[in-house]
């Protein structure tokens, strides 16, 4: 849904050179993506002159995240108004304008979670012909997370957004946290570690449906070295995992993994095992917890 006031002037300098430039501006309008993300503007204009690149200039972008993500306004509302008005990248075809851009945010708090080193990229499509206006919106990267501190606790995370004013293409996100101790006696160095997390994601596939999908899983881990010669290591992966499609079904993993090195030698062990139920879209009949033999035990 657009909400604006529009205005445009064209001229023409002389009638033995042609020449055109179009001058336009759509001033105190928002952009509501599904009721998930309001986008406002307090204006945007744009100039085309006639062998010259248009030029696109937002002002005054606020971003607004509602309902179940509206706890994440905290960082939303340190964006910069002006951070699409000079943009690293502008792309401007006959389809539609694109702005994109980067930058690092400070500190901030989300209820019991303070968040660091969050990297935000930023990217908004308006198109010129008949498609959805895009937004999309990350807060750091699953390969390149933020620091997230509970108390004295640490750990790391991300969130990734993108909807258009026709539905949400995606949504995900992930945040950790646990604790790590290490002790060097010089002779001997130990590690250990416990981290805690959950995963989250919702994709739209290509017949429209949503795909969910929710992981909490717990990482236990631990190594001893002596004299930088010898040593073992043991990492202990637990998870359990929802997921929507093709079917409903939930399910675990375990691995384990023992490595262990001496001197030039090393090697690991790996064991894994998962399991998955699907989910059934009613209550089970009587029959179907019976079978023939044991339906005829209770005939009369």
């Amino acid at each position: 849904r657009l909400q604006g006031d529009w205005s445009s002037d064209v001229c023409s300098s002389d009638l033995t050179s042609p020449q055109f430039t179009v001058d336009g501006s759509l001033t105190n309008f928002a952009i509501d993506f599904v009721n998930v993300v309001r986008i406002s503007f307090t204006s945007l204009g744009f100039s085309a002159a006639l062998g010259k690149k248009m030029d696109v200039d937002p002002r005054g972008v606020r971003l607004e995240l509602r309902n179940e993500l509206s706890f994440l306004n905290a960082l939303a509302d340190v964006l910069p108004a002006d951070g699409f008005s000079d943009p690293p990248a502008l792309t401007v075809t006959q389809d539609g304008v694109t702005a994109t851009y980067s930058l690092g945010l400070p500190s901030a708090g989300i209820g019991i979670f303070s968040l660091e080193q969050v990297a935000l990229s930023a990217g908004i499509t308006l198109p010129f012909v008949a498609q959805p206006a895009v937004l999309r919106l990350a807060f750091s990267e699953a390969a390149h997370p933020f620091l997230v501190t509970v108390a004295m606790i640490g750990g790391g995370g991300f969130f990734a957004l993108e909807v258009d004013t026709g539905g949400i293409r995606r949504i995900e996100g992930s945040i950790e946290v646990g604790a790590n101790l290490s002790v060097d006696l010089g002779i001997v160095a130990a590690n250990v570690h416990v981290m805690a997390g959950f995963y989250f994601g919702l994709r739209n596939g290509p017949d429209g449906h949503g795909a969910i999908e929710f992981s909490a899983y717990l990482r236990i881990g631990g190594a001893v070295e002596l004299l930088g010669i010898a040593g073992i290591s043991i990492d202990i992966y637990l998870a359990m995992t929802y997921e929507s499609s093709p079917v409903p079904r939930i399910g675990g993993s375990a691995s384990v993994v023992v490595g262990v090195h001496l001197l030039m030698f090393a090697t690991s062990v790996r064991l894994h095992t998962q399991r998955y139920f699907a989910i059934p879209s009613h209550d089970p009949a009587f029959d179907d917890l019976v079978d023939g033999d044991g339906i005829a035990k209770y005939r009369w």
